[in-house]
């Protein structure tokens, strides 16, 4: 039986004579207080500075990597990332796509981009869960004071590629949490995510699902 795959397509018999029915099973997923960490705008990277435009050669871009001093701490698992991007002046904010790569649940490499409006500092939230996270490119701004924050969201990513929502029950340091907002895709796991009902605190969080 292990390792079991779930996706043969097997399906059991009914009562009802010539009905047969998919057959389904349950995965008890779990999360540790530590996973479940508070969402952290600049947990991940802390104040990647972005070349000037206007001083340094055009196209000149920033990439920060675990090895830079701006590099704080890989997600405490796979979590969808928020990219912050603050300047002293607004207008220096350029309008210009902020590439981060990483690997999702399987390692197998993403990459998702955060594109701020034009002279509009702002926090941008991402949809793909990212178990760690390789690079971060940074292009050239308009001004010398933009910079990059680099954190994790409220997402958590799913182990599966799911087609359909069957989430049985969820529990939230063991009592029974209402709720949960999945997101499916049945061929990128990387989009394959849970927001679970109110704010992670470090709660143990466990969820049971039919796949």
């Amino acid at each position: 039986m292990y390792p079991y795959n779930h996706k043969r397509g097997q399906t059991i018999q009914t009562d009802a004579t010539g009905i047969a029915v998919d057959r389904g099973f349950i995965a008890n997923l779990s999360w540790t207080a530590l996973e479940m960490a508070a969402a952290d705008t600049d947990g991940i990277f802390d104040g990647i500075a972005a070349a000037d435009a206007t001083a340094e050669p055009a196209g000149t871009t920033v990439t920060a990597t675990p090895a830079s001093d701006e590099f704080v701490a890989q997600p405490p698992c796979a979590r969808n990332l928020t990219v912050t991007v603050a300047a002293t002046t607004a207008g220096h904010v350029k309008a210009a796509a902020i590439v981060v790569t990483g690997k999702n649940l399987n390692g197998d490499t993403i990459t998702e981009s955060f594109t701020p409006t034009v002279d509009t500092p702002a926090t941008l939230v991402g949809a793909k869960a990212f178990k760690t996270i390789t690079s971060v490119a940074v292009p050239a701004q308009d001004g010398d004071s933009v910079t990059v924050d680099v954190g994790f969201g409220q997402l958590v990513g799913l182990p599966y590629k799911l087609t359909k929502k069957r989430v049985l029950v969820t529990l939230n340091d063991g009592v029974v949490d209402t709720a949960p907002t999945l997101t499916i895709s049945a061929s990128a796991l990387e989009s394959n995510t849970v927001d679970f009902n109110g704010s992670m605190d470090g709660s143990v969080m466990d969820m049971s699902i039919i796949v």
